[in-house]
């Protein structure tokens, strides 16, 4: 090694910001692989050990020398590994590609996360808003699952904290957290809604594999207008959706909620909140970035609506150490 030359790459410049932009450029390039593995199928493909001739056939790709390019790219990532003259995928590619919220996570992180940065541009010059939330819909709901074990602790608490005969779950989603809420009140009959048909048939369908279809029913529509002629309800919760609305008409929702529920019902609102933490205000800026009108709740404002609505606020509280995802629980009044 030449001490000098070494040196010179030292002093030239700023080093440790040199040095940590090619290290988070390294980690950017890394997920960007591993989400083309997955969104071209190839790591799936591998779990059959298949040549790149094979695995082009069976994917149906034409070229042939990019596509071994890419798998030896993969290979020596550590997640697929020859297997005589073919390649299969390895014991850490098959725990990304069977895990749905790390899969999620490098799909998302590898595409609208970082894709808001590379068309901002556009949209600054007054370009169309992104569509993300809707055609991304299913890796959302995935990534959102890592968080969940939190928000169901928060959900048990709040149901079985009070007599509960019913319960309504406004943007349902998958039905889990319909379904946290009924194993926690098991006389309870609950009611979900959702505004995306296939999710709606997700949510039924996780439902009845529970054994908790009778107990349940899934509506599919915009909330407002499905939550007409039900009700009453014990417990309400607004779950990961509450940041679609624009702010003006969240107190409307708020208020149909609080027609629906009993006297001393719940409402509670699970959200990612606006704050000063970096990934918060990227996550504002992300949804600020799609078509309509959304951004993330700064929760004085949010607790302020919900308390114009007719709730008495009862709490809030931060779910994730380090991570701005906070519930609100209030009693209608």
């Amino acid at each position: 090694m030449d001490v000098r030359a070494l040196g010179m790459v030292v002093r030239g410049g700023n080093f440790r910001a040199r040095v940590a932009a090619v290290r988070a450029g390294q980690s950017a390039v890394r997920v960007a692989m591993t989400g083309a593995a997955l969104e071209t199928g190839v790591l799936d493909a591998l779990r059959v050990p298949a040549t790149v001739h094979d695995l082009a056939s069976r994917l149906g790709y034409a070229n042939h020398d990019l596509l071994l390019a890419f798998v030896r790219t993969l290979e020596a990532a550590g997640l697929v590994r020859p297997d005589g003259g073919s390649h299969e995928i390895t014991r850490r590619g098959r725990a990304i590609a069977d895990d749905p919220v790390a899969r999620a996570a490098y799909t998302a992180f590898s595409d609208f996360h970082t894709g808001v940065y590379r068309d901002i541009l556009q949209q600054l010059d007054g370009g169309d808003g992104r569509q993300d939330v809707n055609h991304r819909a299913q890796v959302i709901a995935d990534l959102s699952r890592f968080m969940q074990p939190m928000v169901e602790a928060t959900l048990r608490e709040e149901v079985s904290s009070r007599p509960t005969r019913s319960v309504v779950d406004l943007g349902c989603g998958s039905g889990m957290l319909l379904a946290t809420m009924l194993r926690a009140a098991p006389d309870a009959h609950g009611v979900g809604i959702e505004l995306d048909p296939v999710a709606a048939t997700h949510a039924a369908e996780n439902l009845s594999r529970q054994g908790l279809d009778g107990r349940a029913r899934v509506l599919v529509g915009e909330a407002r207008e499905r939550l007409a002629g039900e009700g009453p309800f014990d417990v309400a919760l607004l779950a990961n959706m509450v940041y679609y609305l624009p702010v003006v008409d969240r107190p409307g929702l708020f208020r149909t909620v609080r027609d629906v529920l009993s006297p001393g019902g719940a409402l509670v609102v699970v959200t990612t909140a606006l704050t000063d933490d970096w990934f918060s205000r990227h996550f504002d800026l992300l949804i600020r970035a799609q078509q309509g009108s959304m951004e993330l709740p700064d929760m004085d404002v949010l607790r302020a609506q919900v308390e114009e609505a007719g709730f008495t606020v009862d709490a809030t509280r931060r779910l994730t150490p380090g991570e701005p995802l906070m519930a609100l629980v209030a009693t209608a009044s």
